[in-house]
C-alpha cells in the first residue's frame, strides 16, 4: 500500500467558517509526526469507502455501507472486523516507519449507538509505547 497523507484545509482569507479556503499542504509546512501520524494513516484507511480510491480499489473499508442498518449487534461486529482488517493492513505496511509512527496495538474503548451518531473511541499504542485515545467522528443520519 502506498503511503498517503491527509490534506490540510488552509484558510487563505477571512475568518472561519467564512472566507476563502484551499485543500492542500499550503504555503506553510505542516508536519504531522509520531502517534498522530499513525492515527491519521489508520483513520484515513478505516474511513475511506472501499472502491473509492481510483489508484487502489482495495484501499479502505465497507464501513459506510454498514451504517444505516438496524441490526446493531451485526453492525458492531462488522465495525470491529473492519478495525481489525485496517490494523492488519497498517501493520503490514510499516516497513521503515519509525517506532513512534508504527502501530503496536489498537483497542476499542467505546462503541455506543445513539440516535444519529456512533460513539467510537479507540485507544492507539505505537511501538514507541505512546498511547492516545481518539473519538472517531461518526454520523449515521
Amino acid at each position: 500500500m502506498a503511503q498517503k497523507d491527509i490534506y490540510i484545509l488552509n484558510q487563505l482569507s477571512g475568518t472561519y467558517p467564512d472566507g476563502e479556503f484551499e485543500l492542500s499542504f499550503g504555503s506553510q509546512i505542516h508536519a504531522v509526526t509520531g502517534i498522530q501520524k499513525l492515527i491519521n494513516r489508520f483513520l484515513l484507511y478505516f474511513l475511506t469507502a472501499r472502491g473509492s480510491e481510483l489508484s487502489n480499489i482495495q484501499f479502505g473499508t465497507f464501513l459506510g455501507s454498514y451504517i444505516g442498518g438496524n441490526l446493531v449487534p451485526l453492525l458492531k461486529s462488522k465495525i470491529r472486523l473492519d478495525l481489525a482488517r485496517t490494523a492488519i493492513v497498517i501493520k503490514a505496511d510499516q516497513v521503515g516507519v519509525p517506532d513512534e509512527e508504527a502501530l503496536e496495538d489498537i483497542k476499542v474503548i467505546a462503541l455506543i449507538f445513539s440516535p444519529g451518531t456512533i460513539d467510537l473511541t479507540l485507544r492507539f499504542e505505537s511501538k514507541a509505547n505512546e498511547i492516545l485515545e481518539v473519538q472517531v467522528p461518526t454520523i449515521t443520519a
